[in-house]
């Protein structure tokens, strides 16, 4: 049976660069008032009739940035033919930001001299609804994922750094007891990110 083996990746490593989580600047309104408007005059003793300002609503914060958000180590727990792996990614910038939907997966090892390191991408499987969820500085989000375990005669992927990616860029995890992930196929299923209370 051939094994599949990732070496280990330094978790400093995995650093991948990120979008900006300076929102962009809202674009300028531009009203249109037509001639006739311009050019009528009030009845004197009249009001013109007003319309309410609608406030202008700003997102509550822009989208996560990877270099500043961090992955606890994963706890693990086996099933029959599966086992799953919690872990929760917290903000540890300075101010508010927002994640939704489900992580990318690759199980990595250690970069050559040159060109990428050794990665395995699987193919997510989304577990359940996604909401929006903001992070203030020290919030966190959980996130489980469910690998196949190997049975005999499978060629299992083996490797110590799980990748989880999100729209902007990637956050590493390892397993809380400092095992490597052992597990066979090419799916996992993914929980989207949610508040960690």
């Amino acid at each position: 049976m051939r094994i599949t083996r990732l070496a280990l990746l330094p978790v400093a490593g995995l650093a991948l660069a990120a979008c900006s989580a300076t929102p962009p600047a809202a674009a300028p309104v531009h009203t249109r008032t037509s001639s006739a408007s311009q050019s009528a005059s009030p009845v004197p003793g009249s009001t013109l009739p007003t319309k309410p300002v609608q406030p202008i609503k700003t997102p509550p914060g822009a989208p996560c940035n990877p270099q500043v958000m961090t992955a606890g180590t994963g706890a693990k727990t086996t099933a029959a033919s599966t086992f799953s792996v919690t872990t929760a990614v917290k903000n540890t910038g300075t101010s508010a930001c927002t994640i939704k939907g489900y992580p990318t997966v690759a199980i990595t090892g250690l970069p050559p001299a040159t060109g990428d390191w050794p990665r395995k991408q699987l193919k997510v499987v989304q577990d359940g609804p996604s909401d929006l969820v903001v992070l203030a500085p020290g919030d966190g989000a959980v996130v489980t994922l469910t690998f196949t375990q190997c049975q005999p005669g499978q060629e299992p992927t083996e490797g110590r750094v799980v990748l989880l990616g999100v729209p902007t860029g990637g956050i590493t995890m390892t397993l809380e007891d400092g095992s490597d992930v052992i597990e066979c196929g090419d799916v996992v299923k993914a929980t989207a990110f949610e508040a960690h209370l």
